[in-house]
């Protein structure tokens, strides 16, 4: 998975938002964001979509890829 958002879409909108404990309409946020907060990221590496290994190093990837590219985009 190359971002957040493939992320999100691996686990659905629905099981995520339950995973997560959050209203399905903050799951759709995040993913428009293509951000995952955080404070989320420990629910998801314990249970990562079906056939799926989501680590703290996949997540920390993925959010540094996303800040250079927003650095990128603002200069």
């Amino acid at each position: 998975m190359d971002s957040f958002s493939d992320i999100i879409e691996a686990y659905g909108a629905k099981t995520l938002s339950d995973l997560l404990g959050v209203p399905d309409t903050h799951v759709r946020t995040m993913k428009f964001r293509n951000s995952i907060p955080v404070e989320h990221w420990p629910a998801i590496i314990a249970a990562p979509p079906a056939g799926q290994t989501i680590t703290f190093d996949n997540l920390m990837r993925l959010r540094a890829t996303r800040f250079a590219s927003d650095a990128e985009s603002a200069a």
